[in-house]
C-alpha cells in the first residue's frame, strides 16, 4: 500500500494513494477528527502548505484547499500574515451506546391487532414495479410535486377506493399521507384552526389516536361502543367525530346500518366532520364485505385508509379522501 506519514507540530497525517477519496478529502478527515479527539490542541500552529505539501509528496494546491475548507468550517484560523492555527472547538462529545433492540420471539401466529404477516410482502414484483416506475419517470417527477401527493398515485388511489370500498372521490380529493396517524393528526390541526373544540371518539378506542387529537388542543369526548358499532342512540354535540365503522378496535365490531346512518344524520344537523378510519376494511371475517361510511355522505366524511395491513407498515403511505370543502379550497 502506497501510504504517506508525517509526523510532527501535533500533526499525523496518513495518505492513502490507493483511497478512491481524493487526497484533499483525506487530509481534511484527518485534521478535523485531530482537531475534534483533541489530538490538535487549540493554537497549535499548523505547518505552511508548502511544507506540508513538500512532507507529503502531494501538490501544494491540495493543502491549500484542505486548509480552506477547514477554516470556512471553523476548524481552523487563517489570518494574513500568520501561521493557520488551530480553532477552540468544543470536545466531541461520545454518543451514547446504543440500547439493546428489543426482539420479539419469533413465533408461527402472531395475532396482534396491529401486525400484518409481513412475509408475504410481495418483494419481488414490488422491486420490479419500482425498477419499471423510476425507468419511466421523466425528470420532473424526482422534484418536490404536489404538496397533496402524485397526481398519478392520487388518480390511481381514487379509483381504487371507488372500485374497493365504496368511496366517492376524485383524484382532486385525494390527499396521500404517511399513514392514518398523520392523517388524523393534520385533520386535528386544521379542525382546531377552524375553531373546533370538542371530538367524540369510541369508547374504547385507539390511545394514540385519541393523544395526537388532545396534543392538537382538542377535548375528547368519549361514546360507548356495543356489539353494533359507536352508540348513536344520543349522540352530543362537537364538530366531528372519529370512528372506525369497518372493524371496531378493540372490539371489533361493526357499525350497523341504522347507526350508520344516525351518525350521518347527526353530522348534518351539527354541521360536524365524521373523521372514518377505515381500520382492517379490506379484510372479511364473518359477514359479507361492507362498503365505506364515506359512500353514503361525501360530503361529511373525511375516509382514511393505508397500506399498513394488506402491504407493510414501513412502506408509510396512507391516504385521505376529504369532502369538497376541505379539498378544495382548504389547500395551503
Amino acid at each position: 500500500m502506497d501510504r504517506v506519514d508525517h509526523f510532527g507540530r501535533d500533526l499525523f497525517v496518513v495518505l492513502d494513494r490507493e483511497d478512491r477519496r481524493p487526497l484533499r478529502v483525506q487530509l481534511e478527515e484527518q485534521l478535523r477528527d485531530g482537531v475534534r479527539d483533541g489530538r490538535l490542541h487549540a493554537g497549535t500552529a499548523l505547518p505552511s502548505t508548502r511544507a506540508l505539501a513538500t512532507e507529503l509528496g502531494i501538490a501544494r494546491g491540495v493543502v491549500v484547499e484542505a486548509y480552506g475548507q477547514l477554516v470556512a468550517e471553523g476548524f481552523l484560523v487563517a489570518r494574513r500574515g500568520s501561521a493557520t492555527r488551530v480553532a477552540k472547538v468544543a470536545p466531541a462529545v461520545e454518543a451514547p451506546g446504543a440500547a439493546p433492540v428489543a426482539r420479539i420471539p419469533s413465533v408461527r401466529f402472531d395475532l396482534r391487532p396491529e401486525s400484518a404477516e409481513r412475509g408475504a410482502f410481495p418483494r419481488g414484483p414490488w422491486l420490479a414495479a419500482m425498477r419499471r416506475a423510476l425507468a419511466a419517470a421523466p425528470d420532473a417527477d424526482l422534484g418536490y410535486g404536489s404538496w397533496a401527493g402524485a397526481p398519478r398515485l392520487r388518480s390511481v388511489l381514487a379509483a381504487y377506493l371507488g372500485r374497493s370500498r365504496g368511496v366517492v372521490a376524485a383524484a382532486d380529493d385525494i390527499v396521500v399521507t404517511a399513514g392514518i396517524t398523520q392523517a388524523i393528526a393534520l385533520l386535528a390541526g386544521l379542525l382546531r384552526a377552524r375553531g373546533a373544540r370538542r371530538v367524540l371518539v369510541e369508547e374504547p378506542g385507539f390511545w394514540q389516536h385519541r393523544t395526537i387529537l388532545q396534543r392538537a388542543g382538542l377535548e375528547l369526548v368519549p361514546v360507548e361502543v356495543d356489539g353494533g358499532g359507536l352508540r348513536t342512540d344520543a349522540l352530543p354535540a362537537a364538530a366531528a367525530a372519529l370512528v372506525t365503522p369497518a372493524h371496531q378496535f378493540p372490539t371489533g365490531a361493526v357499525l350497523a346500518p341504522e347507526r350508520r346512518a344516525a351518525l350521518l344524520e347527526w353530522a348534518t344537523a351539527h354541521d360536524a366532520l365524521v373523521i372514518e378510519d377505515d381500520y382492517d376494511g379490506e379484510y372479511r371475517y364473518d359477514r359479507e364485505p361492507l362498503g365505506a361510511l364515506q359512500g353514503l355522505g361525501a360530503g361529511r366524511v373525511a375516509y382514511l385508509g393505508s397500506t399498513s395491513k394488506t402491504l407493510a407498515p414501513a412502506l408509510r403511505l396512507g391516504w385521505m379522501a376529504l369532502p369538497g370543502a376541505l379539498a378544495g379550497g382548504d389547500r395551503r
